[in-house]
């Protein structure tokens, strides 16, 4: 299939073409280091055996199948800018005698050698940046530090299988191209122009109203969760309106300089504008790629600094105590009872350890989602159709005195209530079916956790009833109407230990046993626990979106640099015009410089604006990754966009010298 020729042939291309397959090749490279650490990690036997491991592992099982697709289309969209660059060559190729199946045969070999370049250095550099990771993986969640290879030769293998059918894929693209362009039609490519596109309103107006909607959607979502389809129709209006507008607004911004007889007739003017005028079309949507990349990996880089300065102390408000047990109280069970045998569970285990507590306390409580409307307290069926859901939290006077040392004192028909959201007022309260006289009081120590910051805590409700046979009642009557998806009465059972983490794992694991051998359904708890598997949480996240966003920024400065080159090699000819009939090198210069500022300043400046659109919704998102972290999310921003933008313009300055080169060769 490859003759002597052919393999010379493509050889010389790859040289010859450098400007073209460099920054293809080195992607590559970048996209098969990091699938190669992707696939090793979640296989890998000594990550699984650090405490919080297995999560870990399974958060980038998941990150992998992200990895995957988008690696594809991010190669395939960089090949696009070398094909559509490289179709007089293949005019040319054509015209000297070669037919279309020595042209593709010619694409396979350079696609051959390419593949076998970029899969060599990055395997290579995979298995060195394994390495790497999985010893910061190690640091990072306090786990002993091991030495040698520790790289899955499967994860070599399957990632060489899932380049190759990359490769395979770009190059039947390739090839159908090809196939389907006449040889006129490639040897003409680079002269081919465009018709100056007409000012269209309309689709202003309609660009504009998409993402006025989108960013609406966005600004309503009160649950990130429970509205998450509002949440990708809002992303998906917003990239839509910015398609919109670039092709759009752009060219009446455009013929409205044009208009300007005294501006757009100077040198360092008319070239510029006349020039994107009529390629605007096109240009818009390569402009358009730019800005939604942009917005993606400035955004990416927010959230990783965001888990990386999330305050250490979070996990403090989630446990406050060393132990915490949430066991259902079995139906028709005593309370008195229940909670006397927990403790005598507890000191069984104790004694069986040698391990003393401390500090122990017990609440019994009752949480339901619930829908408050007014002073109306209820649920329904469609529970989980509503968005103004808020989660109740409810006791008895007896155990908030108890847990909370407090001393309140309520009638047989008085409620105290603390909703943050202001939406209660003092007086007559329905709850379910039953009428309580409430009393609003937003001072009161909240439960089961003394302070309460987790995701959605802004619309908690917290109720306290006079005896247990309210919260039983409210029990039966949220029951009645969510069926299997009713809450139970929780026994809540809190202390501390003096031991180290290991003997704290050691005596909750213990204890969850004796409760299961005891016949409740419970879950158990530890602070030492919970720090393993939030580290590893975030340690997963962290990799998969520092990963996310360097393929995403690598994306994003290539396409500039392949347009800016496709932009020379497209002026090229004309600006060799403009000089033969007297135009300097400075005046080129000058309005090339206008133009490239024009083209690729305008995407970073659109994606500052619209990031601050919709920052209310990234801050909504944040609580699913980070606890507590939002108060910085806004500074995180801040420098992910500053430092995106001194990269975007180094890169920029790079491939417009690039420009000027290819324009005075």
């Amino acid at each position: 299939m490859f003759s002597k020729i052919n393999l010379q042939l493509a050889f010389k291309n790859l040289f010859k073409n450098k400007e073209l397959f460099l920054p293809f090749i080195i992607s590559t490279i970048v996209t098969v280091i990091m699938m190669v650490v992707v696939i090793s990690l979640p296989s890998n036997e000594g990550i699984s055996q650090i405490p919080g491991g297995h999560n870990l592992q399974t958060i980038l099982t998941m990150g992998s199948f992200i990895m995957i697709a988008f690696s594809l289309m991010f190669l395939m969209y960089i090949n696009s800018f070398i094909t559509s660059n490289r179709q007089k060559e293949f005019g040319l190729y054509h015209v000297l005698g070669m037919n279309k199946r020595n042209i593709s045969i010619v694409l396979l070999a350079e696609m051959l050698y390419m593949y076998l370049i970029s899969l060599g250095i990055g395997l290579l550099g995979g298995v060195i940046f394994n390495k790497i990771t999985i010893l910061a993986i190690r640091i990072i969640m306090n786990a002993e530090i091991s030495f040698g290879s520790e790289i899955s030769l499967s994860a070599l293998i399957i990632t060489s299988l899932i380049f190759l059918i990359f490769f395979i894929i770009i190059s039947l693209i390739q090839i159908t191209k090809l196939y389907h362009l006449k040889t006129i039609e490639l040897i003409q490519s680079d002269k081919k122009g465009e018709k100056e596109p007409s000012s269209n309103l309309l689709l202003v107006i309609v660009g504009a109203a998409i993402i006025v909607e989108g960013i609406y959607l966005a600004l309503s979502i009160q649950s990130p969760i429970g509205e998450i389809f509002k949440a990708f129709l809002a992303t998906i209006l917003v990239i839509v309106g910015i398609y919109f507008l670039f092709t759009s607004i752009t060219t009446i911004v455009l013929k409205l300089l044009k208009s300007k007889k005294d501006f757009y007739y100077q040198v360092e003017n008319y070239i510029p504008i006349s020039s994107l005028l009529y390629r605007m079309k096109k240009n818009g949507i390569g402009l358009a790629n730019i800005t939604i990349m942009s917005i993606a990996t400035i955004l990416i880089f927010s959230v990783e600094l965001s888990l990386i300065l999330a305050p250490s102390d979070s996990l403090d408000t989630q446990f406050p105590s060393d132990v915490l047990i949430e066991a259902v109280l079995p139906e028709n069970g005593e309370e008195a009872n229940n909670k006397e045998n927990m403790i005598n569970i507890i000191d069984k285990t104790a004694n069986d350890l040698g391990i003393e507590f401390q500090d122990l306390n017990q609440l019994t409580y009752l949480q339901f989602p619930g829908i408050v409307d007014g002073n109306t307290i209820y649920n329904d069926g469609k529970l989980y159709e509503e968005a103004n859901v808020s989660p109740i939290y409810m006791t008895d006077q007896k155990n908030y005195n108890y847990f909370t040392q407090s001393n309140i004192k309520l009638n047989q028909d008085e409620i105290i209530i603390s909703a943050s959201s202001k939406q209660i007022k003092d007086g007559s309260v329905q709850l379910f079916e039953t009428k309580y006289n409430a009393t609003i009081n937003n001072d009161i120590k909240t439960f089961p956790l003394e302070e309460d910051n987790s995701p959605g805590s802004e619309n908690v409700v917290h109720i306290i009833v006079p005896s247990f046979e309210d919260l039983y009642k409210a029990e039966q009557q949220q029951a009645s109407t969510l069926g299997d998806f009713a809450s139970e009465i929780t026994i809540l059972t809190k202390m501390n230990l003096e031991v180290n983490d290991e003997n704290e794992i050691l005596f909750t694991d213990s204890l969850k046993e004796n409760i299961e051998m005891g016949g409740y359904h419970a879950n158990v708890g530890s602070k030492a626990n919970s720090t393993q598997n939030l580290i590893a949480l975030q340690s997963g996240v962290s990799f998969v979106v520092i990963n996310l966003g360097l393929l995403l920024m690598v994306a994003t400065f290539l396409t500039v640099y392949f347009k800016n080159i496709s932009e020379a090699l497209y002026e090229k000819n004309r600006f060799s015009i403009l000089k033969k009939i007297g135009l300097s090198q400075r005046e080129i210069k000058k309005s090339l410089s206008k133009q490239n500022l024009l083209m690729f300043v305008s995407p970073l400046i659109i994606a500052g604006i619209l990031i601050l659109l919709v920052y209310p919704l990234a801050e909504k998102y944040m609580f699913l990754l980070v606890i507590d972290a939002v108060n910085i999310f806004k500074l995180n921003i801040m420098v992910a966009f500053t430092i995106f933008t001194v990269f975007y313009l180094c890169v920029y300055r790079i491939s417009s010298k690039n420009y000027y080169k290819i324009i005075n060769s």
